[in-house]
């Protein structure tokens, strides 16, 4: 090649690199995409469960199933801490929430936290977490049943049944058993949860006592002393967690219900209110004249004064042998005085004792 030849080439080579290095910023700026930026990292979550106050209605149930049924479906809750301050309530619901958060501590990591009191149904649902912390001077336990039997059917013309138990469902003499069994349900559920670490028996926790927190811990019904701090950091070193987000998945689904319509949430707003719950109210909310609940006694507002109105006061009038009525009451031999407690409010009709007072009278 001689030199002129060379010389063009040359020339060429480098008009090639000038044009190059023009073309090659625009085509990597303009033309080439650049590379898909890396998916968000998801933020692991640590849901709140809160149970505040009564199990009474059918929202209390729905409000809480549906808050344990977010946190089983959400993949980004990788733990749940069960905020517990309640006295209890209606049985059937007491024993559906428990079963609900059982089944989510098969999955996820859980821990219940005692705020104020976890008292008899209260207790019942806590026992359902993995691990258990109560505040020093929380209340804890309360172990046992409340029942309300229906009243006795005096049989007469008017109402005809086609069985023995037709209008009362069972024998009411079989409705002590009932409710022993109801308890037998929650003792079993307490067994089931603390295995191990009981260290009161089962029969003295059947006494139906409240411990203070320090105390719980010493009996096995709770593992440690503390608050919600202590809760979240459990629940962080379970799922090996460090960076996590808190989320109250109770008010998640409360707003829910609120734009839904539906209605309010009777048990917590009695409980925020500061309100006892009457039998009245209880019968009423529950719409069952048969309740077992698994309630705290203490929260109960006594308001059956007005039922011994309904029935006749146990009194002789008119001339009955041995005694002589008048205005104060029936006075005469103290051997034929027939004297019926009924302060331990345990109503009956007194119809079905006319039987026993003819013969009394009789005599």
């Amino acid at each position: 090649m001689g030199p002129k030849a060379k010389k063009i080439a040359l020339s060429l080579i480098l008009a090639g690199i000038i044009v190059a290095s023009i073309l090659i910023p625009v085509y990597i700026k303009y033309f080439r995409r650049p590379p898909p930026p890396p998916p968000p990292k998801k933020i692991p979550i640590i849901g709140i469960i809160r149970v505040y106050g009564y199990f009474l209605t059918e929202t209390d149930r729905l409000l809480y199933l549906s808050s344990i049924g977010y946190a089983l479906r959400n993949e980004s809750i990788v733990g749940v801490i069960l905020c517990v301050d309640s006295p209890g309530g209606y049985a059937v619901i007491v024993e559906d929430v428990y079963s609900a958060f059982r089944t989510l501590s098969s999955i996820k990591p859980t821990v219940a936290v005692i705020e104020g009191i976890a008292a008899s149904g209260g207790y019942y649902v806590s026992v359902a977490a993995q691990h258990i912390i109560a505040e020093p001077t929380s209340f804890v336990g309360n172990v046992g049943v409340i029942g309300f039997a229906p009243p006795i059917v005096i049989p007469s013309e008017l109402i005809v049944e086609t069985g023995p138990y037709k209008l009362m469902g069972f024998d009411i003499r079989e409705f002590p058993l009932l409710i022993r069994r109801a308890l037998e349900n929650f003792l079993k559920a307490v067994k089931e949860g603390r295995g191990s670490k009981l260290k009161i028996s089962l029969k003295e926790l059947s006494k139906g006592k409240l411990y203070i927190g320090t105390d719980a811990v010493k009996l096995g019904l709770v593992d440690e002393i503390g608050g919600l701090t202590d809760a979240i950091a459990y629940i962080a070193e379970k799922c090996k967690v460090k960076k996590f987000l808190l989320v109250d998945i109770t008010s998640i689904v409360y707003k829910k219900f609120k734009e839904e319509g539906i209605p309010g949430i009777t048990g917590f707003k009695l409980w925020s209110e500061r309100r006892k719950v009457t039998l009245s109210l209880l019968e009423n909310l529950t719409g069952s004249r048969i309740g077992i609940y698994y309630l705290s006694p203490l929260y109960i507002k006594d308001d059956l004064k007005g039922l011994f109105d309904i029935y006749p006061k146990v009194v002789f009038k008119g001339k009955v042998p041995g005694f002589k009525a008048n205005k104060t009451g029936v006075k005469g031999k103290i051997n034929r005085v027939i004297a019926v407690d009924m302060s331990h409010k345990n109503l009956f009709t007194p119809a079905i004792f006319n039987t026993l007072f003819g013969e009394f009278v009789r005599k």
